[in-house]
Parts: C-alpha cells; sequence; structure tokens
C-alpha cells in the first residue's frame, strides 16, 4: 500500500486514514475506524474529536472541545490536523512543517500522524 506521493506507509494495517497532501476533513459524526475494528477516532456532535473503543465506548483520549462551536477536522496539507470554526482553529495538533503527512488509527488503539513512517504525533503522547 502506497501514501501520498509514493511513499511507502509503515507496515500497519489501515481502514482509514486522512491525507493531508488533500485536505481531507472529518464531518461531526464521522469517523476513522483501525482496521480491526476495535477504535475509533471520531468528531462527536458536540465538537469534541476523541478516541475510543468501539465495544463500549471507552474514551482513550480527548482534544477536550466539547461545547466550543467547531465544524470539521482537517488533515492540513502543511502536516497540521486542526478543529476549525469557519477558519478560526479551535484545537491543532501542532506538527505544521510536516508536507504529506496523514493520520491513521491504529491497532494498538492510538491514533498517529505520519510524514511517511515517521510518527510526528499521537493522542497518548500529547493531551
Amino acid at each position: 500500500m502506497y501514501g501520498v506521493s509514493g511513499t511507502a506507509l509503515p507496515s500497519i494495517t489501515y481502514r482509514n486514514y486522512l491525507i493531508g497532501s488533500e485536505n481531507q476533513t472529518l464531518q461531526k459524526g464521522e469517523a476513522l475506524v483501525s482496521n480491526n475494528g476495535h477504535y475509533q477516532f471520531i468528531y462527536q456532535k458536540d465538537g469534541n474529536l476523541v478516541l475510543s473503543k468501539t465495544s463500549d465506548k471507552t474514551i482513550l483520549w480527548s482534544s477536550e472541545t466539547q461545547g466550543k462551536a467547531s465544524d470539521k477536522v482537517v488533515m492540513q496539507a502543511d502536516g497540521n490536523l486542526v478543529i476549525y470554526e469557519g477558519t478560526t482553529s479551535v484545537w491543532a495538533s501542532n506538527t505544521v512543517g510536516h508536507p504529506n503527512a496523514y493520520l491513521t488509527v491504529q491497532m494498538n488503539g492510538k491514533a498517529m500522524i505520519y510524514q511517511g513512517e515517521k510518527a510526528i504525533w499521537s493522542t497518548n503522547d500529547n493531551p
């Protein structure tokens, strides 16, 4: 499997991912799901971006943006994952400067941003 610009994706199995070079988005209620189906990274209707177990909805990580006005999550071309309300940033991964990065949900319960095969952000390492 190949990622953006023909670079090989890390040796992890995916079901879904967001590609920064395409400025792919999540709308409220949409989620990325790990290949094994055990974990989801969902942009909830309340504006919170949450990594949780699919079986019992146990929250493993949260952007803590519930109740804040927001309308989309964007994996930007500059490598930054951002929650927006219109053009105003509500939350960001602070990973600017990593073009061709992408976000994925791994089968080990982590949401990660990679540039090529290098991990640049993880839900488990960032509040």
